[in-house]
């Protein structure tokens, strides 16, 4: 027995030449009226195309070239001016953050400490440590730098290793 997909699969060879129906095949058209007017249908189709104009492919494509070049001269105007106006952003972007912190006058940095050692102090014991900060550090005498002259790398690095702790 014949599928009628079979045949369906079959049809458009042997409307253009390539293939022919089997014996089965040819009774079983004979009797299938779905088969046959798919068949009559591909047939119809196909003297559609023989009869449709022959298409000039030099002129068509001497026609169509020119525009595509131009379509794609504009559409690379866009796609640069639209990256053009991103960087024009970004620069925009850096020159809002970086000038004005390079006109902005320096500021004095104020470190807030919490020291909890301090909690139980009242108000007089805190003035104390008011006045022992703002007395500063005591001053150190300058090193004699000519002490470290006749040292050699061994005794640098003893001394170092004695500033580090």
């Amino acid at each position: 027995m014949i599928h009628d997909a079979h045949l369906s699969d079959r049809m458009a060879a042997v409307v253009n030449g390539r293939s022919t129906w089997t014996p089965a095949e040819a009774m079983h058209l004979a009797e299938c009226p779905q088969c046959d007017t798919e068949l009559t249908l591909l047939h119809e189709v196909r003297s559609l195309g023989d009869s449709a104009p022959m298409v000039d492919a030099a002129r068509l494509s001497a026609l169509v070239l020119p525009r595509v070049r131009a379509a794609r001269r504009a559409e690379q105007r866009t796609r640069f001016g639209a990256w053009g106006a991103v960087v024009l952003a970004a620069a925009a972007s850096v020159m809002l953050v970086v000038l004005p912190a390079v006109r902005r006058p320096a500021t004095e940095t104020i470190a807030v400490v919490t020291l909890p050692e301090l909690d139980g102090l009242g108000p007089e014991g805190l003035r104390g440590v008011l006045e022992s900060i703002d007395a500063g550090l005591p001053a150190t005498e300058p090193t004699d730098e000519g002490a470290l002259t006749g040292l050699d790398a061994t005794d640098l690095d003893a001394v170092f290793d004695g500033l580090e702790g």
